[in-house]
């Protein structure tokens, strides 16, 4: 859960609505989207934002995913900023889990797969 206040209510002066758009790297957008979407649809509601996700098959050539963020200029800057810590603590979690791997000896544990013997696929 995120410790930042939330956004700014909109003022009369920052109702314009533009957008603009971030970089998530592939790896850490579960992080931002949340199981079944939950986490950015949390982050929409909370910010009043309409924020979209670009599709796996749009997927830039550096492995980044792109967001569009559309709202008032405080709740985009609110909601970079919720995204920013989202992705930090992805990769704080990712880099712990490769240091656990290789204090146990190099490789991931394989799956196992029902009925198909040890994975991966």
């Amino acid at each position: 859960r995120s410790l930042r206040p939330p956004p700014p209510p909109p003022t009369s002066s920052s109702t314009t609505s533009e957008s603009e758009q971030v970089s998530v790297p592939d790896i850490h957008i579960g992080a931002v989207i949340g199981k079944g979407g939950s986490k950015i649809r949390d982050l929409s509601s909370s910010s009043s934002c309409n924020i979209s996700v670009s599709a796996r098959t749009e997927m830039a050539a550096d492995g980044n995913r792109v967001l569009t963020i559309r709202g008032p200029k405080a709740q985009r800057d609110w909601v970079k900023g919720v995204l920013a810590e989202r992705v930090k603590e992805s990769m704080k979690q990712q880099a712990a889990k490769q240091q656990q791997q290789q204090q146990q000896g190099g490789e991931a544990p394989q799956q196992q797969y029902p009925g198909y013997g040890r994975g991966p696929y």
